[in-house]
Parts: C-alpha cells; sequence; structure tokens
C-alpha cells in the first residue's frame, strides 16, 4: 500500500476512535438515564400498589362495620321477636283472668234474666198492708242489689273487652258499697299493675329503638310480675353484653388491635352472632396481616432504590446496601462479597460489612466453590444455616456476645452473571416474607452493582485515554528536541568544514607537493556539495509532498465524516421508515406491499452492513484500532453466541453444535469486542455457505503446554480449492468471484478477521477442500508474554488546530441558520395542546424527515414531542416545558450536540432530564 494512502487513512481513524470515546461518554449518560427512567417507572407502580393496598383496607374496615351494623340489626329483630313472645305470654295471662270473669259474668246474666219484677198490692187489713209494705221494701232492697250487681257485671264486660283490645285505661265507673268496693279495688289494681308492665315494655322497646339498653323495669312487680320483669332485665343485660362486645371488636379492628375476641359466654342464637364476630375479626387480622407483609415488601424495595440511586462508586454503594439490608431484615451481622475476575479464576472478595468482627484466622477472600460463600457462588442458589456451632461466629456489643440461630448466604446476579454475595446473621429465623424480599431485591442490587461497575471502567479508560495522549505529547516533544539537536550537528559539522578548507588552503600553500591531492578534495568537496544540494531537492519535494498528503488526508477526513452522516442519516429514516410500513400496524397495506416493505428493509440493512465493513477495514489497514483488554466470561461469549446463531440455524434447517474443552480457564484476557467481532464473521460464513449439514464450534487448548487457545468454526458446505486459500482473505474476495457468482457478500469479512487476530496477538488459518468442507481456527496466546500489546498512536498527518473539519462544520451550520431565519415555517409538534399531566420527548434535529418519523414513533407510544431544529431553540424548550426525556442528535446548526448537553447539565432546572444521543 502506498504510504500516502495509509497515512490518509491513519488520520481518518484518529478522528473515528475520537468520535467512538464520545459516543462511549454518550452510552454512559444514556445508561444513567436510562437507569433514573427505569427506576421512575418501577417506583410508580409501587406507589400506585400503596394507594391501592390503604383503598382496600378502608373498604375491609367500612365491610366489618357494615357486618357490625347487620350483627345489630339482627341483634334489635331478635329483641323485638323476644318482646313479642312477652306480649303473647301477657296474652296467655290476660285470657286466663278475663275467662272466670267472662264465666262469672254470664252466669250473673242468667240470674237476671230469671229474676222476677212483682210487688204486693194491700188489699187486706192493716197487718196485710205492712207485711206487703215491708216485702215491698224488701223487694226494693233485692232489686236495688240486682241493678248494683249489674253494673259491676257491665264494668267487667268493659274491663274485660279492654283487655281484649288492648286498651288498658278503661276503668270502673259505678260507685260500690259495701262488699263489692274491694272487687273494683282489685279491678283497678290489676289494670294498674298491668299498665305498669304494659309502659314497661313499651319504653323497653322504644329505647331498643333509640339504640338506648340502659332503661330498666321501674314498677315494683309482685307475685308472678316479678319473673317478666327478671326477664325483661335479663334480655336486656344480654343485649348490653352482646353490643358491648361488638363495639369492643369493631374498635379494635379499626384500631388495629386484631387480637380483641368476645369474652361473654353467650347461649342460643346469641352463640352464632360471637361466631359472627370472631370470624369477622380473624379474617379482618389475617387481610391486614397480609397488607402489612406487602407494605412492608414495597416499603423496603423503595428504600432499597434510594440507598442504590445516584452516581456511587462500587465500595460506597456495597456500604449502602449492606447497611441497610441488615436492619432491615432484622438481622446483626451482615457481609457483602464482590466478584471479581481475572485470567486464571475469579475470586469472591468481602468490600462491606456491618457490625462485622474480623477474625486473624478467618479469610475475607473466597474462590468459587470453597467455602458456603464459594459455593452460593458456584451453585448460584440461596443457602440457609440454622442452628449453626457455638464457635461458627459471634454477635457482640458492649453488653455482651451470643451466637446467631440463622445464617442465610444468597448471590446476586445480573443478566445471569454472578456480581457479588450477600450473608446475614440474625438471632431469630428468616421468615418467608423476610426471604421473599431478599429475591425480589438480589436483581436491583445486582444492577446498582453492575452500574457502579460500568461508570467506574468508564473512568479508568477516560484516565488511561488521557495518559496516552499526554503521552504522544512528550514523544512529540521529544522529537522536536531530537530534530533541533540534529539541525545543531549539521551547523557544527558545517563549521568543521569551513575550518577544514581553511586548514586545507593552508596545507596548500605550506606543501606544494600536496597539491594533487588537495585538488582531489576540491572534486570531492564539489561531489559533495553536489550532493547536498540534490539531498536539499529532495527535501523540499518531501516536503512538498508531505504538504500535499496532508491536504489529501484533511479532504480523506472530511469525506469520511460526511459520508458517516450524510449516507447513514438518510439510510436509517429509510430503515425505519421500512420498520413501520413493514409492521403495518394500521392493516392498509397489501401482503404484496408489506413484502415489498420487507425487501426494502433488507437491502437497507444490506447497505448499512457493507458501510460499516468498508469503513472497518479503513480503520484496521491504518493500524487505528487498539485492544482494550479485559475479563471476558467464556460462558458469557458462548451463551452470546448460541442466543445469536441458534436461530438461523433452525431457519436454514442445520445442526449447531458448541463443544467447550473442560480444561480451559473460565476467563479470558482479552479484547471481547472484537474477538465476538471475529467468531460472528466465522459463523456467518459458515451459514451462508453451507445449504445443509451442520456447523461446529470447537474451543479448546492447542498446545500441550496450555498457553494457546483454538476456536475452530467447521462447516459442511461446498468448500474452497487450495489454490485460492490466500486469495480469500484479500479484501472484496471470495472464493467464487465470477460475476453469476451464487452468495452475496462484499468479501471483507475474512479479511477484517484476519488483521484482528493479528491485532490480538494471533493468527487466523483455514483448512478447506472442495466439496468437503471448510474449517477456520482462531489461534489465540494465553500467557501474558504472548498477550498483544496495543499499535501505538501515530502522529496525526496534521494539527487539530487546523481546525477544517470544525471550520467546515461552522460552515455548515452558517448555511442552515441562513436557510432556517428565511423560511420561518412552524413545526407542526405539540406544543400548542401540552398539558401538565402529558409525557413530553423533545426532540433537537435539524433533518426534518427524521425528526418527523421520531415524533409519529413517539406519539404511537403515548408521548406529546417538542421538535427544535438547532441547539439553541432546543435549550429554550428545554427550560420552558421541561421535557420527560430529550432526544439529541450530535451535529446541530448554531450549536453542536455536546454544547447543548453541557448546558442542560449546567442548568438546575433541566439537568435532571435524561437525554438520548441519535446520530449517524
Amino acid at each position: 500500500m502506498h504510504p500516502a494512502v495509509a497515512a490518509w487513512q491513519l488520520s481518518g481513524e484518529d478522528i473515528k476512535l475520537s468520535a467512538e470515546n464520545k459516543k462511549r461518554v454518550a452510552r454512559e449518560i444514556m445508561f444513567d438515564a436510562q437507569y433514573e427512567a427505569d427506576k421512575h417507572i418501577i417506583m410508580e407502580p409501587i406507589a400506585q400498589f400503596q394507594r391501592l393496598m390503604n383503598a382496600r383496607t378502608a373498604r375491609e374496615v367500612q365491610a366489618a362495620q357494615r357486618k357490625t351494623q347487620t350483627a345489630t340489626f339482627v341483634l334489635v329483630i331478635m329483641v323485638f321477636l323476644i318482646l313479642m313472645g312477652m306480649g303473647i305470654v301477657l296474652w296467655v295471662f290476660q285470657t286466663q283472668l278475663s275467662l272466670p270473669v267472662a264465666k262469672y259474668i254470664n252466669e250473673l246474666q242468667e240470674r237476671e234474666v230469671t229474676a222476677v219484677d212483682f210487688a204486693l198490692t194491700p188489699t187486706g187489713t192493716q197487718e196485710l198492708r205492712l207485711l206487703a209494705e215491708a216485702f215491698n221494701q224488701q223487694f226494693r232492697i233485692n232489686q236495688q242489689q240486682l241493678k248494683e250487681k249489674q253494673q259491676l257485671i257491665e264494668d267487667i264486660v268493659q274491663v274485660s273487652q279492654g283487655l281484649a283490645e288492648g286498651n288498658l285505661q278503661v276503668m270502673p265507673k259505678a260507685e260500690y258499697q259495701g262488699d263489692f268496693a274491694p272487687i273494683k279495688n282489685a279491678l283497678e289494681t290489676t289494670l294498674s299493675i298491668q299498665q305498669q308492665v304494659i309502659e314497661d315494655i313499651v319504653k323497653l322497646s322504644q329505647g331498643l329503638a333509640d339504640g338506648n339498653l340502659h332503661i330498666m323495669p321501674k314498677a315494683e312487680y309482685r307475685g308472678d310480675f316479678i319473673q317478666i320483669k327478671n326477664a325483661i332485665e335479663t334480655t336486656l343485660t344480654c343485649l348490653q353484653q352482646v353490643i358491648e362486645d361488638i363495639v369492643r371488636v369493631s374498635k379494635g379492628l379499626v384500631e388495629g388491635h386484631l387480637h380483641i375476641m368476645p369474652d361473654t359466654e353467650y347461649r342460643g342464637d346469641f352463640v352464632q352472632i360471637k361466631k359472627a364476630l370472631e370470624s369477622a375479626a380473624a379474617q379482618m387480622a389475617k387481610t391486614t396481616a397480609k397488607n402489612a407483609e406487602q407494605n412492608w415488601l414495597k416499603t423496603g424495595q423503595t428504600q432499597l432504590n434510594d440507598q442504590l440511586s445516584g452516581e456511587q462508586e462500587v465500595l460506597q454503594l456495597a456500604e449502602n446496601t449492606i447497611n441497610f439490608m441488615t436492619p432491615y431484615l432484622e438481622a446483626q451481622i451482615g457481609a457483602l462479597y464482590l466478584f471479581q475476575e481475572n485470567p486464571k479464576h475469579g475470586h469472591l472478595k468481602m468490600i462491606a460489612s456491618h457490625a462485622y468482627t474480623w477474625r486473624k484466622k478467618l479469610s475475607n477472600e473466597f474462590k468459587i466453590g470453597e467455602g458456603l460463600v464459594g459455593q452460593v457462588a458456584l451453585e448460584r442458589k440461596t443457602i440457609i444455616i440454622t442452628e449453626p456451632p457455638v464457635d461458627y461466629i459471634c454477635i457482640q456489643s458492649g453488653l455482651g456476645r451470643s451466637t446467631p440461630r440463622t445464617i442465610l448466604v444468597t448471590p446476586f446476579l445480573y443478566e445471569n452473571t454472578l456480581k457479588g454475595i450477600i450473608e446475614l446473621a440474625s438471632f431469630k429465623v428468616f421468615t418467608e416474607v423476610q426471604i421473599e424480599f431478599i429475591n425480589q431485591v438480589m436483581p436491583t442490587i445486582a444492577i446498582g452493582i453492575n452500574s457502579a461497575q460500568s461508570r467506574q471502567q468508564m473512568q479508568e479508560l477516560l484516565q488511561q485515554t488521557q495518559a496516552q495522549s499526554e503521552e504522544l505529547q512528550g514523544q512529540t516533544e521529544e522529537l522536536q528536541s531530537q530534530q533541533a539537536a540534529l539541525q545543531q550537528s549539521n551547523e557544527e559539522l558545517q563549521s568543521q568544514s569551513e575550518e577544514l578548507q581553511t586548514q586545507q588552503e593552508e596545507l596548500r600553500h605550506a606543501n606544494e607537493e600536496l597539491e594533487e591531492r588537495t585538488g582531489d578534495l576540491e572534486q570531492q568537496k564539489e561531489a559533495i556539495l553536489g550532493k547536498n544540494i540534490a539531498l536539499e531537492k529532495s527535501q523540499q519535494a518531501i516536503e512538498t509532498k508531505a504538504k500535499e498528503l496532508e491536504l489529501a488526508s484533511q479532504y480523506k477526513s472530511e469525506f469520511l465524516a460526511n459520508m458517516s452522516h450524510e449516507l447513514r442519516t438518510p439510510l436509517n429514516s429509510l430503515l425505519i421508515l421500512a420498520q413501520l410500513l413493514k409492521g403495518n400496524t394500521e392493516g392498509n397495506l397489501t401482503d404484496k406491499q408489506v413484502e415489498y416493505a420487507r425487501t426494502i428493509h433488507s437491502a437497507g440493512n444490506d447497505l448499512l452492513t457493507l458501510i460499516n465493513e468498508i469503513l472497518d477495514l479503513s480503520k484496521v489497514e491504518a493500524g487505528k484500532i487498539e485492544v482494550h483488554l479485559e475479563d471476558m466470561p467464556l460462558a458469557a461469549l458462548v451463551e452470546t453466541v448460541e442466543q445469536k446463531f441458534r436461530h438461523v440455524a433452525q431457519k436454514k434447517g442445520l445442526a449447531l453444535d458448541i463443544t467447550v474443552a473442560d480444561d480451559l480457564p473460565p476467563v479470558l484476557r482479552t479484547d471481547a469486542q472484537r474477538l465476538q467481532q471475529i467468531i460472528n464473521n466465522l459463523l456467518s460464513n459458515a451459514f451462508k455457505f453451507t445449504d445443509k449439514g451442520e456447523i461446529k464450534l470447537d474451543i479448546k487448548l492447542k498446545s500441550p503446554q496450555g498457553d494457546i487457545l483454538a476456536f475452530s468454526v467447521a462447516d459442511t458446505g461446498a468448500g474452497i480449492p487450495k489454490e485460492k486459500h490466500k486469495v480469500i482473505f484479500e479484501a472484496f474476495q471470495q472464493a467464487d468471484g465470477s460475476t453469476s457468482r451464487r452468495y452475496g457478500g462484499t468479501g471483507l469479512g475474512l479479511s477484517i478477521s484476519r488483521q484482528l487476530a493479528r491485532l490480538l496477538g494471533g493468527e487466523l488459518q483455514l483448512d478447506s477442500e472442495e466439496g468437503k468442507g471448510s474449517t477456520f481456527t482462531l489461534y489465540l496466546p494465553l500467557d501474558d508474554g504472548q498477550k498483544p500489546e496495543p499499535r501505538e498512536n501515530r502522529n496525526p498527518v496534521f494539527s487539530k488546530n487546523g481546525g477544517s473539519q470544525e471550520s467546515r462544520n461552522q460552515g455548515v451550520s452558517t448555511n442552515l441558520v441562513s436557510q432556517d431565519d428565511t423560511t420561518h415555517e412552524k413545526i407542526a409538534d405539540d406544543r400548542d395542546n401540552l398539558q401538565p399531566s402529558d409525557k413530553s420527548i423533545l426532540v433537537i434535529e435539524d433533518d426534518r424527515q427524521f425528526y418527523g418519523i421520531l415524533m409519529q414513533l413517539a406519539r404511537e407510544r403515548g408521548f406529546k414531542c417538542l421538535v427544535a431544529e438547532d441547539g439553541k431553540t432546543g435549550l429554550l424548550l428545554a427550560d420552558e416545558y421541561q421535557p420527560h426525556a430529550i432526544i439529541l442528535d450530535v451535529r446541530l446548526p448554531q450549536l453542536d450536540g455536546w454544547s447543548v448537553m453541557e448546558r442542560l447539565k449546567d442548568n438546575p432546572q433541566t439537568r435532571h432530564i435524561p437525554v438520548h444521543f441519535m446520530s449517524a
């Protein structure tokens, strides 16, 4: 490759690397914003659930009160029935009293019918006259007595009829004399006593109807009426006890005392009331206890989220986590172990604890499978130990010390990857609710730890990049000093040459014998001068070429920047539109139109892949890709490959077999991204060129020393002729390179893979025969001595202060501003109908077609959309409307995306808004 072209690609890759660093920072900001959004999404259902639980508790209390009111109403009905029974008893009593009276009255009436009304008329002598008068007087007396008896009978009849009709106000009206007076008194006394009984019953009934149970019979009862009084008082006492129990149990339920039960011994039907009260109290206690457990779970999750929020370091986050979990679970000792990976094996190290006393004989680091902590990490399941030995661990304070009753060890995982272990010791046995809480919050703790580790890694990478930049600057200054020293040496050499010339002149004049030699020296001097002149011309030509190369590199950088944005932006818009049409959410497209949309989307993805491969190849050939060594779990690599290519194998009807040797280290120290890219390229080629059979991925150690790791991808495809084994590793080459070839593709995958393999310190080899399939094997070293070192950063061809790209961007921004000022077209967003309760998104994008697509997608997902075509307008809209999220383009007129981001974070009103960067 020509040096000018290599330098041209090198400078472009330098700019590409700078963009990648900015992209990493943007991803970190996006992750933080996503974390805050996820936290808000998680906390909102928890708050709604708490409100629903409070409303449900209130409804259940109201239901209990309604049950209490129903029980009271049943009691009132029962009292009314009792009173009716008492009325029946009174009616029987009156019947038994009035029957003899009625019988007596009938007998008197019969006598009255048979009475004879006669008189003697004196017609004889005086004696007869006197006898007649005496007889008449006696008859009149008898007649008077008969009238009084008749009045008594009438009074008795009226009183009896009044009693039969329920009228107790009827009293004897006649004036009785002699022996009839006691009868009247007896009737009046009987009626008075019955009136008092009825009045007491009426008062008690009215009191019960009014809810007053403290009314008691006041009249003095005698004889059998005392039993009536005792029955009434007993009934009222029982009702008072029932009502008091109901009120006491209801108040206990309202005040939260769920264990209050009726104390009175009930009889008869009152036992059902007692059972109903006990059942209602038990059900309310059960429901309240369940609600309390749910509230405890949600409160703990909320408080733990508060402890994990914010940008915290891993150690601080671990301290906050264990200091919250230990007291909240009523434990006394807690410890948090963080899983730390290394090239050979991972181990767990205690980084935070709560009330833990370190002992010299105990280690705070465990390997996988070592001890309970290591066993939990190996099985990834919770282990609970009850009644540990006395000398196992001690919980102590200033007042005493004791042995815990229960020890719990549980892991927390992030995307099925072990992040750490939490160990708790408690005097009590952990309840099911506490264990459920632990299972629910472990993923949250894993997410928080992973986020803190990611932030720490980003910070370390940033510091490493800064150190490399400073080292490069020092090397540049050292090179400049060397050039200055070389120039000084040339000047000294020139001075010595002049001194030599002087000496030669002196020698020529002093020694004539050496004239011939001096002439030869003069000729040599002239030859040297001619060479110096030619060297100066060559140096000028090189400087001219260097300037031309610098200008070409500048043009190349501008071209790549424009290609990256100008090609990918409309291509991404095309892909989004094709995806929408392919989905056919409105159902207004035919099957053929949907198939056309799928074809457009597939062709767009192929074009995007082609652009990315061309840029990747340019980056690799320019040597601008650096190796970022990190610990990569081998299981994670296999799982990723399985998930990505399993459905491809099923779709083509091929078998996918992945074999991993047992003696491999669990963690590899390499560049995970580049290794994944190589394996993906090899597997993609295998599936593309294989129509039937199987694809195998075999990972094993190659050398007996165990220092070389081999990744072999074998297929049963058409195979590659031996004469083309070297050709296919060249760019844009395939085994079938004719215009009518069967398989598509650019032919860049193997070239990029071989370059990346060499960059990792390894080698990519091919073993294939035509018609028997192909096997590509990637060999990577494992020991530290053979690990690849990142290529040194070459000096840029032109200085950043030259500002070609930045000045060009400024020029483009100026043109866009002028165009925007002239058009003044109003953007059809939702700012005029935005309500305070609406969820809103601010889109800051200068491509009208692209932000139109984003606005349509946002509205389909229930968001109101605000649009700004430049950075300054976007800052004004963000400060005025306070949107829930911002989608920000990097390349904007007037003010670029990074400057907009800095101003958003500097403003206290907008620093909390999550920002998502989108750029080609």
